[in-house]
């Protein structure tokens, strides 16, 4: 199912493919869709499912890319957490490649993921 899911200002964050928890009536991300920074600049775009993408690539405030990867499975029923890259390609805000291969994480205590290489990268929470 297509849908929009917006930011509490009324801004569109999100235009893709969605599914509702019939239990909550939330509606989440599933399929391919774009999310949006609050200004309406691309923020990630390709395959998502709940958690964030599963494949797809991720932009910069400025909109210049910031990587093209694949993400952590979506199927893993240990992991309840926001989504993380496992590989891909991080660019510099200048577009230059900073890092193209496997990523290595780390999960704090709550099991959130945390990416420790390449550095620089960002938080998986943004």
């Amino acid at each position: 199912m297509r849908g929009e899911i917006f930011y509490a200002s009324g801004e569109l964050k999100y235009f893709g493919g969605t599914t509702t928890d019939p239990q909550t009536g939330h509606v989440y991300r599933k399929g391919y869709g774009i999310e949006y920074y609050e200004d309406g600049t691309p923020k990630k775009v390709g395959t998502f499912q709940r958690r964030g993408l599963v494949y797809g690539c991720e932009f910069y405030p400025n909109g210049r890319l910031k990587s093209v990867a694949t993400y952590n499975d979506p199927d893993d029923g240990q992991y309840y957490g926001p989504s993380y890259p496992v590989t891909g390609t991080f660019f510099d805000e200048e577009g230059q490649v900073l890092h193209s291969g496997p990523f290595t994480i780390s999960k704090s205590g709550i099991g959130w993921p945390r990416v420790v290489k390449p550095e620089g990268y960002g938080s998986c929470l943004l």
